[in-house]
């Protein structure tokens, strides 16, 4: 055994999209806390748990950091959103979850 514990914090959303959209707010929020491994934020049906979709990417990069944009996104892995021309939408959900708001330039999401 690993003396390694895990939470499990169940958070209500409507859909699978609205869920793992809340998911990377939270896990990208929780980044702060060195205890936090966002990179394996999953989101299940909560009568179906076995059946996890994955957050984020989680790709390891170059200098052995991960990938931290949504699972399946278009482009280069980044350990930022991507904000600005070039690369047509940002990355960060243009619906933000009941409650999340979108502070500032640089993306940061508050929850209220």
């Amino acid at each position: 055994m690993t003396r390694r514990y895990v939470i499990h914090l169940p958070v209500i959303a409507n859909d699978l999209p609205g869920a793992q959209r809340l998911a990377r707010v939270v896990g990208r929020w929780l980044l702060v806390l060195p205890q936090t491994d966002p990179g394996e934020t999953t989101v299940s049906a909560e009568d179906d748990q076995n059946v996890r979709h994955r957050v984020f990417c989680d790709l390891l990069m170059p200098g052995g950091r991960r990938c931290l944009l949504r699972a399946d996104h278009d482009g280069p892995c980044a350990r930022r959103l991507r904000w600005g021309a070039g690369y047509g939408r940002c990355q960060f959900p243009r619906h933000l979850p009941s409650g999340v708001a979108l502070v500032g330039t640089t993306g940061e999401a508050t929850v209220e």
